[in-house]
């Protein structure tokens, strides 16, 4: 028994290695995975009408079209990886089976570095909302870092630095190719190298990453939107109380005067708004 065993385990393993793995399409996998596509293909409309918008108030904007430029790229690769697959394995077209092998890897690691990327963009529009809430000496301390100059430095930095993290993914996946089998379209697929079955890979893929672009940013992102609501509801508070005082001023009234608060933010987007269509009507 032990030799026959032995010889089947001899006679099947070559077997599932002239092949290349591949996971299939059900019917409800392909019909989802379509229809995200579509809405990553309006996505990327959508956001290239915001980086046209936003490129015309650079470099103020800067922030704003990095992070309408991320969501273009997380759209793209979408349709890139998982809608370009569904199509290969739909029509069986041979071009788009050898394509999708040679640009996976690089687009694959393009999709990563954009969502580290994404929650620190983030996080420097959410500051900088804050800092418009803070005192005139503490939005000193960070005017280098929010002027035209520093926006542009800041906005680098935040790509080379999720371009070095993630550069590990890299050596992580490889395309096997298979020239022994008999379907041309499991004769290439995307396996993982020796480096990413490494204990320190997966402590760093999943641990490190998950604490750096998931736990750090939410907490950040969390305090720093508490912190600007608690302001501004004091804030509103404040300019609402002499009102409120005041005599003769009816419950319609009151009620009309605390809705239409008087807070900042909204004077500054109205301003900003006003701003952009002056300036199109110009160019008109």
């Amino acid at each position: 028994m032990d030799v026959v065993a032995s010889t089947t385990t001899a006679l099947i393993e070559p077997e599932e290695e002239i092949c290349g793995l591949y996971e299939g399409y059900s019917t409800q996998r392909f019909v989802i995975i379509s229809g995200c596509t579509t809405i990553a293909f309006f996505g990327v409309l959508a956001n290239s009408l915001l980086m046209a918008v936003f490129r015309r108030s650079l470099p103020s904007s800067i922030f704003l079209l990095t992070l309408a430029t991320c969501d273009t790229l997380i759209c793209l690769t979408y349709t890139l990886l998982f809608g370009v697959d569904a199509g290969i394995w739909y029509r069986k077209n041979t071009t788009l089976f050898f394509l999708y092998h040679r640009y996976i890897v690089p687009v694959f690691f393009i999709a990563k570095v954009v969502q580290f990327a994404i929650p620190f963009i983030l996080i420097l529009i959410t500051f900088e909302r804050y800092l418009w809430t803070c005192t005139e000496p503490k939005r000193q301390m960070f005017a280098a870092l929010f002027n035209e100059r520093g926006r542009i430095v800041t906005v680098i930095f935040v790509w080379v630095f999720s371009f070095a993290i993630r550069t590990p993914v890299l050596y992580a996946m490889q395309v096997k190719s298979f020239p022994g089998c008999d379907d041309y379209f499991r004769s290439e697929s995307v396996a993982g190298t020796s480096f990413a079955e490494t204990e320190a890979y997966e402590i760093y893929d999943f641990h490190i990453i998950t604490a750096i672009q998931m736990m750090f940013p939410f907490v950040v992102l969390l305090l720093l939107n508490f912190t600007i609501i608690k302001r501004l509801v004091a804030e509103k508070r404040e300019n609402m109380y002499p009102i409120l005082r005041g005599a003769g001023v009816t419950t319609e009234a009151k009620k009309a005067s605390f809705v239409q608060g008087n807070v900042p933010e909204n004077y500054v987007l109205l301003q900003v708004a006003a701003d952009v269509i002056k300036e199109s009507l110009i160019h008109r």
